[in-house]
């Protein structure tokens, strides 16, 4: 090789490497520049920045939820049939809980005294009442274990009718201290209106539930207009979720239930409208607490004895009050009947196992909504997984006043079901209830099992 290419290949190799610093930097700056551009394209912005900061949230561990807890106060109907309006939970819209005594003065006094104050039936013992609280705000948790190493600050929002006007809250930790971020998503955008439901329930209460070191600080801090515009820039650039990626909350409660009806539909489980015995169930209920926790998990049935004892359970079969006693034969009829297509159970469990789940509405409580299970993407037919999946995570719609109902207390328990057949050699898991990225990553995932009921935009 001659001297003169030699020097020829250097130089050309030399400026190639000079030039990767600037071609990279170029690379860099465009991707940003993308991505602003990008922000400005978004057609409903505050919905858009809310659902980032849910995902944040989750990412911290901090709830935020509505619970049947406080929705049974939501709305109380005189005897003129005139909406008394029950305002603020918590005096203050804030309370730090830092022993179950304090637990028991803010939560469990406060619903109690509500009970007597608006007259209407005690129907959550104080047991149950904790029991909901840790299951909707601190993912299942024992309360005494939760408050034995922390305290936890409650924050109360009032829910207008769409969850981009909640107060949400972020964290950033110092070494003694926990500064808090108080958000609203709508002052993104002080003209944001447009996607308001015309028909509008009364207000409700949305909670943001942070649990704390005993042994730090919070300080509190509500964000600024251009604070919320550089956070909404964050949080894209750190999640890369686009408009598109996240599930349209913002359809009434009925269309996301029925969507998810849908998916249900075509992945073979079975969840009519139809109530076990109709409404003579509510005569033949057991007097004697049920254990809400297990008896309202997802059960695997795997011969007809084991289904008799499962779907007797809640009946009381020998009350010497009663003229005849029910049978198991009338229950199981039934269930044949409302779920089964008429089908012989006995016959189907000689092939296929039966999962299951049942819910049971108690008489004078706002309604606690039958949760749906579905099959997750990666299910097979040798390997079915399984979740729970709450439309509450979505949108905050309250467990109260379905269109299905028109009176937000029953008179009669009601005991429903929703069940899937599966092959006796496959293998069920069961994940638990899907949290907010969980839940909407599925209804994204699954657009095609109920695309033909989605509105026109």
């Amino acid at each position: 090789m001659s001297l003169t290419i030699k020097l020829f290949r250097n130089i050309l190799f030399g400026s190639c490497v000079s030039l990767l610093p600037i071609i990279t930097s170029s690379c860099s700056t465009l991707e940003l520049l993308n991505k602003k551009n990008y922000l400005e394209t978004v057609e409903y912005k505050v919905p858009y920045f809310a659902n980032l900061i849910r995902l944040k949230q989750q990412e911290q561990g901090i709830k935020v939820n509505n619970s049947i807890l406080f929705d049974q106060f939501s709305i109380i109907e005189d005897e003129d049939k005139k909406n008394k309006y029950f305002s603020d939970f918590l005096e203050d819209s804030q309370v730090t809980i830092t022993s179950v005594k304090d637990f028991s003065h803010y939560i469990t006094n406060k619903i109690n005294s509500l009970y007597k104050e608006l007259e209407i039936p005690k129907t959550l013992s104080d047991e149950e009442i904790q029991r909901i609280f840790e299951n909707d705000f601190l993912n299942g948790q024992n309360l005494n274990e939760v408050l034995a190493k922390n305290n936890i600050w409650i924050s109360q929002s009032i829910f207008y009718h769409s969850s981009v006007f909640v107060d949400y809250i972020l964290k950033e930790e110092d070494k003694d201290y926990i500064n808090v971020k108080i958000i609203r998503p709508n002052e993104i955008d002080q003209d944001y209106l447009s996607i308001l439901p015309t028909s509008l329930l009364p207000a409700r209460k949305v909670f943001n539930i942070l649990v704390f070191p005993k042994e730090k600080m919070l300080n509190f801090k509500k964000t600024t207009k251009d604070e919320n515009i550089k956070l909404l820039s964050e949080l894209y650039n750190h999640y890369n979720y686009k408009e598109k990626d996240f599930f349209n909350w913002y359809y009434p409660r009925k269309w996301i239930l029925d969507w998810i009806d849908n998916i249900q539909r075509k992945q073979g489980i079975f969840n009519t409208k139809n109530l076990i015995l109709k409404n003579k169930a509510g005569a033949y209920i057991s007097k004697e607490p049920l254990n809400l926790d297990s008896d309202s998990g997802i059960k695997v049935i795997k011969n007809f004895k084991d289904f008799i004892t499962y779907i007797m359970s809640p009946f009381q079969t020998n009350d010497s009050e009663k003229d005849s006693a029910l049978s198991y034969i009338k229950v199981v009829n039934d269930f044949e009947k409302n779920y089964l297509n008429g089908k012989n159970l006995s016959e189907l469990l000689e092939e296929n196992n039966l999962v299951v789940q049942r819910t049971i509405q108690k008489e004078n409580t706002s309604f606690n909504k039958q949760y749906r299970f579905v099959k997750l993407p990666n299910s097979s037919s040798s390997k079915i997984n399984l979740a729970i999946i709450n439309d509450n995570e979505l949108n905050f719609s309250s467990n109260f006043l379905d269109n299905e109902w028109e009176d937000p207390f029953i008179e009669k328990p009601r005991i429903l079901y929703q069940g899937l057949l599966v092959p006796k050699n496959s293998k069920v898991e069961i994940k638990g209830q899907l949290n907010f990225k969980e839940a909407n990553d599925f209804l994204i995932h699954n657009k095609s099992l109920y695309k033909d009921k989605e509105v026109t935009e």
